[in-house]
């Protein structure tokens, strides 16, 4: 026994889909162009396993979504928690004096850049002082090397420019005597 309905795909009492009269003449491959289709369980029985797996998925979607707030709501913590660090630690730092000067402090990063001349890379570096503020400039070819310079402590003569949007950073050029102190603590 089976319960005879409707084809699902074309919903067409002649079984032709007409926006494919190019494919086989348009004829429903799913009823082979009756317009029938021949279910073995009642419409009540699909009708509740349609609504048994909808409500599944419903679940399964409020749990996700539960869990992606409490992630969302860890990072938030982490960040507010970072951003608080990061605002103390500026905060603490001394102003710049612009001029040529010995600066001493930790590697922070790196990072390739294109040079004036063509096809030339040019390493940056950001150096974090002892007193807290940051520099940004060329780094010196003395402290090139196999080894990674980022968290490396080091120590050279540079002429150092205040940002003009904020008194803790700055720019240095001509960096020279540059020598590794070792790795930061």
């Amino acid at each position: 026994m089976g319960y005879i309905e409707a084809c699902p795909k074309c919903q067409d009492p002649n079984g032709h889909i007409y926006y494919y009269a190019h494919v086989a003449n348009g004829v429903c491959f799913k009823c082979g162009g009756s317009g029938l289709w021949k279910y073995k369980t009642s419409p009540e029985v699909r009708a509740a396993a349609r609504a048994k797996s909808e409500a599944k998925r419903e679940a399964k979607q409020a749990k996700r979504m539960a869990e992606a707030a409490v992630k969302e709501a860890a990072r938030l913590e982490r960040q507010a928690k970072w951003e608080a660090e990061k605002a103390a630690k500026h905060a603490a730092a001394a102003a710049i004096e612009p001029g040529k000067q010995e600066i001493i402090g930790t590697v922070v990063g790196t990072k390739q850049v294109e040079g004036y001349a063509y096809n030339t890379w040019v390493t940056k570096m950001i150096v974090e002082s002892e007193m807290g503020w940051k520099v940004y400039g060329t780094m010196p070819a003395s402290l090139h090397g196999e080894e990674t310079i980022k968290g490396c402590k080091v120590s050279f003569n540079a002429t150092v420019q205040v940002s003009n949007d904020d008194e803790k950073f700055g720019f240095f050029k001509r960096p020279t005597k540059a020598i590794r102190l070792g790795v930061a603590a």
